[in-house]
């Protein structure tokens, strides 16, 4: 249902959301009752079988026990009457009210009811449910032989349509859209159908949309994002742009220490028969390492914390150190141990070949300082709290040898490292933060490949940070294609990239457990980039995160 010169959008997918109020206590200590949601909403075919019931609570509260409630007698609108059935379970706590509707021989169309609740001791007594039920024609049919089609509806207000989609199991999105930028009101929508999810009939109601923030320029609207979705981009924007502050911060440490290259040979021909450092990381599981951690957006490397850190998997390419601090990382938000060796595997099998296939080496620069011959990877929480959170980051004093004295030290781990958070009851669950760690590992080792080929080449910069970070974006995204359906020129659409990642059923590669790459940092600051652009023409190189992750 909608208003006049409302445009509806159509696309496959899947939702459900209930909304209403509930009782409250009456000051002057009577009882009071209420239902909650307040409205209903049913859809059936016309001539079809009953839709499913729905059950609403009916709440009591006050300084009286609640007697006899009960329902009244169920007033119609519109003439057709008996479409209606109800069952009151008052023994239960909060009571429950089932309805059901049935579409016997009502014509296509919109139909009303109002159900009264009422308690001889109530104060407000009686209450209304609203029901409304939409008989959809046998006629109305729209056809979405697959993922990613959408239909565009014209007639409102009121519009009712049958959604035809293949068979097997699958799963689908269903987006509703108004796109019509000059709304004045909201409306909602109904789905009926036997491939809903959780029984014949599921009801879903649309929230109502954002006001349009108005642009300069003749510009079109913008949408900010409200509630659960606005933090979470909120927190994502926080530790991007906390990274992308480390960013600078390496490329700043990367001049100053410019003349420190000299010290036990910078320069590879400079370390001609010269043993490579004795490692401190440990490769034996169970080991406690100490490793220095950056604790500021500092201008030197001393800035530091020591932990201690425990060997939990070493691979063929890459060993993985978790701090042992449970305090501060507590037992309840760390993984399964098995994660940790299923994490090194997939580093081995994937990120290792896909960073040496389209970026270069990470170890380089191995001789001239662990030779070692793995990237390690330390999960600590110290990345938690600095500067407000920090997905991960390669710290560029781990390429400058350790000296613990003079007027500038510098604590390194003279190793080829990278440093993610970890899991935490005001940021990521367990199993966000394992899926995001999995493609950031592409990131953050694209990051030591540039590092490490200007350390050999004797560079006196790093890249800008746009560019850096704008690379290391694609090394996560073109790592994602061992999970998606996406190929180089391929054209990819949402089913074969974002839908992959939500797991919304689709025939995606490695179907279980597929990480995160898209659906979290590329796609919402890319939203963010070409808004800005399209409203501003004034997101150039390097001129906000959003630029630092998109124009490259």
């Amino acid at each position: 249902m909608g208003r006049s010169a409302v445009r509806y959008s159509l696309a496959i997918g899947l939702g459900l959301a209930l909304s209403g109020c509930g009782g409250s206590t009456d000051p002057g200590g009577t009882l009071t009752i209420g239902i909650a949601p307040s409205s209903v909403s049913f859809a059936a075919i016309q001539g079809g079988a009953n839709p499913s019931s729905h059950t609403v609570s009916v709440t009591s509260s006050g300084a009286r026990s609640p007697a006899g409630l009960a329902v009244g007698s169920i007033v119609y609108a519109g003439g057709a009457a008996g479409w209606l059935s109800t069952s009151l379970d008052a023994s239960s706590s909060p009571a429950s009210l089932t309805i059901a509707a049935a579409t016997g021989t009502l014509a296509a169309g919109v139909y009303t009811a109002t159900i009264p609740v009422s308690a001889p001791e109530a104060s407000n007594s009686p209450q209304t449910l609203t029901v409304n039920f939409l008989v959809l024609s046998s006629g109305q049919v729209t056809n979405l032989a697959a993922a990613g089609q959408a239909s565009v509806f014209l007639d409102s207000p009121q519009f009712a349509t049958q959604l035809a989609v293949p068979t097997g199991g699958a799963q689908y999105l269903i987006a509703v859209v108004n796109t019509d930028p000059t709304y004045t009101t909201t409306a909602d929508f109904t789905l009926v159908g036997a491939q809903l999810e959780g029984g014949p009939v599921s009801r879903v109601v649309a929230p109502p949309r954002a006001s349009p923030t108005p642009t300069a320029g003749g510009q079109g609207p913008s949408y900010p994002l409200r509630g659960p979705s606005a933090a979470q981009l909120a927190r994502m924007r926080r530790l991007a742009g906390s990274h992308l502050a480390f960013l600078d911060r390496n490329r700043r440490l990367y001049g100053r220490f410019a003349a420190r290259r000299t010290d036990r040979a910078w320069r590879p021909a400079a370390r001609a028969g010269v043993a490579p450092l004795a490692s401190s990381i440990s490769e034996t599981v169970g080991t406690v390492n100490k490793v220095y951690v950056a604790n500021q957006l500092s201008p030197g490397c001393s800035a530091v914390d020591s932990i201690g850190a425990r060997t939990v998997a070493v691979g063929q390419h890459v060993i993985v150190l978790a701090d042992t601090n449970l305090t501060t990382w507590p037992q309840a938000q760390r993984p399964d141990s098995s994660f940790y060796l299923n994490f090194a595997d997939e580093y081995d099998q994937v990120s290792w070949p896909h960073t040496l296939t389209y970026f270069g080496d990470p170890l380089a620069y191995d001789s001239q300082l662990s030779g070692l011959g793995k990237v390690t990877v330390t999960i600590t929480p110290v990345l938690n709290t600095l500067e407000g959170g920090i997905l991960a980051f390669v710290n560029l004093c781990d390429f400058f040898p350790f000296a613990d004295g003079g007027p500038d030290p510098v604590f390194s781990n003279e190793t080829e490292m990278f440093y993610s958070l970890t899991p935490a009851a005001d940021g990521f669950d367990i199993a966000s933060w394992q899926k995001q760690l999995r493609s950031t590992a592409a990131h953050e080792t694209k990051h030591i490949v540039s590092f490490a080929s200007r350390a050999v080449s004797n560079s006196t910069v790093l890249e800008e940070v746009w560019l850096e970070e704008g690379l290391a974006q694609q090394s996560s995204e073109i790592w994602m294609r061992s999970y998606n359906q996406a190929t180089w020129k391929g054209n990819a659409d949402f089913r074969q990239t974002i839908g992959c990642e939500l797991n919304l059923g689709l025939l995606c590669n490695l179907a279980n457990d597929r990480p995160y790459g898209l659906a979290l940092t590329h796609l919402p600051f890319l939203f963010i980039y070409l808004q800005r652009e399209s409203e501003s023409n004034s997101e150039g190189l390097g001129a906000d995160f959003p630029a630092d992750y998109n124009t490259a």
